[in-house]
């Protein structure tokens, strides 16, 4: 199927979903991030850092 046999109502509805999965993903994303920045503060300083 190609983008010119959807009516522009399907088109509009992909690209709502497409914006909505692309926030969940940057959220996701953050949230990973976050996570990973906070045992690494739990675990406390690095070999490589001075004490």
């Amino acid at each position: 199927m190609t983008a010119a046999t959807y009516t522009a109502a399907e088109r509009e509805a992909l690209e709502r979903v497409g914006r909505r999965r692309t926030v969940e993903a940057l959220v996701d994303l953050r949230q990973r991030h976050l996570g990973e920045f906070q045992r690494e503060e739990l675990s406390g300083p690095h070999e490589t850092e001075n004490p």
